[in-house]
């Protein structure tokens, strides 16, 4: 079995700041949704009203996040100039700690979205199950993330893995908390976990920007293909890295992959359970 190491399957530093850019942005345009009436239309900022007793609003319609979110941001900054500990304890637990006293304990169901289709996929969800639900702009679900990912820089994954799955609960499709979980679980060598949060990652893959589309997915495939090699899969993993390259062709990461699936090969590991 191979060691695992953080930077094999991704730079955790650009997860931070891709992460940071995209719930930014989301989270100050807020102010934008919250004067938008519901609508069945995603495109017009709004979200289809349900039947019955299920029922969402519009995201960031309870308040303005902006001053939140830019709370969150200083505690980013800390992150990034290696002070994670006071990041969590002046910025993303004072966050925390406003959205559960507001929201937490209720019989609502709440949602985290940084999209318009993002949010009006979640209030289909609630609809399914018949419950009334309200989607908030990203910043609770964000200050859950970055606290874990804080605690990761600290060295306690296993703490890091409590909060961001918080984080997926609010925003179940965020292809970046899928990732990073999925990242926590290889690192635990909980292979078939990964499994799961990486193609979930790679279905979702789409709701981000269009320009970042093909790095998403060939990440997602990435995930994908190493937890198939730890799990001895080797066709399937063969499979998902030669995806990556169809969708890049410059992919380094992919290509070593399956440089290491031949040397496999040659030993004779390629029957599952073999590694």
């Amino acid at each position: 079995m191979r060691s695992f190491a953080w930077s094999r399957t991704w730079p955790r530093q650009f997860t931070l700041v891709s992460c940071a850019a995209l719930f930014l942005s989301a989270a100050l345009s807020q102010s934008g949704c919250a004067s938008t009436k519901p609508t069945v239309s995603a495109t017009e900022g709004g979200l289809k009203r349900t039947s019955g007793e299920s029922s969402v609003s519009a995201p960031g319609a309870d308040e303005d996040e902006g001053p939140w979110a830019q709370q969150v941001q200083q505690g980013i900054t800390l992150v990034r100039s290696r002070q994670p500990e006071r990041a969590i304890r002046e910025h993303f637990e004072p966050v925390i700690a406003h959205y559960e006293s507001r929201y937490a304990g209720t019989a609502t169901r709440y949602y985290c979205a940084t999209s318009n289709a993002e949010a009006l996929g979640y209030s289909l969800l609630a609809a399914k199950d018949g419950v009334s639900a309200k989607v908030l702009g990203p910043v609770w679900a964000t200050a859950y993330f970055f606290k874990g990912y804080a605690l990761v820089e600290l060295g306690n994954a296993d703490d890091a893995r409590t909060w961001v799955e918080k984080a997926l609960v609010l925003s179940p499709w965020s292809w970046q908390y899928l990732v990073e979980l999925g990242h926590i679980q290889q690192a635990r060598h909980d292979w078939q976990a990964a499994l799961k949060l990486f193609g979930e990652a790679l279905d979702h893959a789409s709701l981000g920007s269009p320009e970042d589309l093909v790095g998403r997915k060939t990440r997602a495939l990435r995930g994908l293909g190493f937890s198939l090699i730890e799990l001895g899969r080797l066709d399937e993993a063969e499979a998902r890295f030669r995806a990556a390259l169809d969708l890049d062709p410059n992919d380094e990461r992919s290509k070593n992959e399956l440089l290491y699936i031949t040397q496999l090969r040659k030993q004779g590991r390629d029957t599952p359970g073999s590694l």
